[in-house]
């Protein structure tokens, strides 16, 4: 026993299936054995429930009793359906957004894009016009949401206030910014990095407007920044052909992965475990590397059959870890299962390249993608 910062944790061994029986059990029914009690039948949470059942836990339930339980089952929601279906309305029935159909669909919650895109069709309540001149190349968005950095091709970084669209102040080398990234940490998002165009990643402090660090070691423009292991260290890719792993703060490279057959990696995306990077190849592959001390090549996690033809796509993770996605060169979205490598969809997005894609942060079956066809979609 040893002191929790919540609690006290205990070391205890319980077999694997004991361990199944009594998880799925307090799920099913919500009740489960008390583990705290040395002896004797005593159970804890819904105690009602558990005189219902008889105790019966999800491993010996009678086969008469689970027939009889799903023959039930299935006249409760035929019933519920008969009647659920003369208030129908045909038109609600057939729109996404209504919540008639988010009822009918919510059998499945997993992260399985639908076929159908939501846009739009009346007018948009508010546009905000920023002061840009030129094509926009990256932009990042605080924790606080006070402000937006972006990156541009004049030569400069813009920081703007997310209301007004005002600049609020500007960081430049002379050089283009290809990417901007604020450390994720709380206390340090006045910390700004941006990977340039001539080879350098520069580190600004946003109070300050001062340079305090360059970190200089690739040969060629730098394409992207991925802070990893809890934002003590980052990762950059460039068009050299290499990746690159540095300590915050430090200007000495701690890990150089480059191989013969390597290609340029313009797309780097986080894993939600945050154990594994994955690496948009221009070889139409999307490479995971180990997060851990060694940033070593998963060659069991490798997907491919999308054609990125030299465009940076965007690669990207489900919420929960078990989808990955990513736009490709023909105006396509491809999902492939996390386990198995293997593509569950395409959607056919936008006509010429599809450039980005998100998830949806609260409804897991949907996303939003953008192509040079000038749309975003929501699928």
């Amino acid at each position: 026993m040893r002191n929790h910062k919540l609690s006290f944790v205990e070391d205890a061994s319980i077999e694997p299936f004991i361990f199944d029986v009594q998880y799925y059990t307090l799920h099913k029914y919500g009740y489960a054995p008390d583990p705290s009690a040395s002896a004797g039948n005593n159970y804890v949470c819904d105690l009602d429930a558990l005189q219902k059942n008889d105790a019966i836990s999800i491993y010996n339930i009678p086969q008469h009793e689970q027939k009889k339980r799903k023959i039930e089952k299935k006249e409760t929601e035929k019933e519920e359906a008969n009647g659920h279906e003369e208030n129908l309305n045909k038109v609600e029935l057939q729109n996404p957004a209504s919540d008639t159909w988010k009822v009918l669909d919510c059998a499945s919650q997993g992260c399985q894009g639908q076929q159908r895109s939501l846009l739009y069709t009346e007018e948009i309540g508010a546009h905000l016009e920023w002061p840009h001149e030129g094509r926009v190349c990256n932009k990042v968005l605080p924790k606080t949401g006070a402000f937006d950095i972006v990156s541009k091709d004049g030569y400069k970084g813009e920081n703007l206030d997310t209301e007004t669209g005002q600049v609020i102040s500007t960081f430049s080398t002379g050089k283009i910014p290809y990417v901007v990234r604020l450390n994720p940490d709380d206390n340090k998002q006045n910390i700004l990095l941006a990977g340039m165009s001539d080879k350098k990643i520069v580190q600004w402090d946003m109070n300050t407007g001062q340079v305090t660090q360059e970190y200089d070691q690739h040969l060629r423009a730098v394409n992207n920044i991925t802070f990893v292991d809890n934002n003590r260290r980052f990762v950059t890719s460039s068009d050299d052909k290499s990746l690159r792993v540095w300590e915050f703060g430090i200007l000495v490279v701690i890990k150089y992965i480059r191989e013969p057959h390597m290609h340029s990696m313009p797309s780097i995306s986080l894993h939600p475990s945050t154990n594994y990077l994955a690496a948009l190849s221009l070889d139409d592959q999307i490479l995971m590397y180990s997060t851990r001390d060694k940033f070593q090549l998963n060659k069991k996690k490798i997907f491919s059959g999308h054609i990125v033809a030299g465009y940076a796509c965007q690669v990207n993770f489900s919420l929960n870890g078990r989808s990955v996605m990513s736009g490709d060169g023909e105006g396509k979205c491809w999902f492939w299962d996390w386990k198995t490598r293997k593509v569950f969809r395409t959607l056919k997005c936008h006509e010429g390249v599809c450039i980005g894609c998100e998830w949806h942060l609260l409804e897991q079956s949907k996303v939003a993608t953008c192509g040079w066809d000038g749309l975003v979609k929501y699928w």
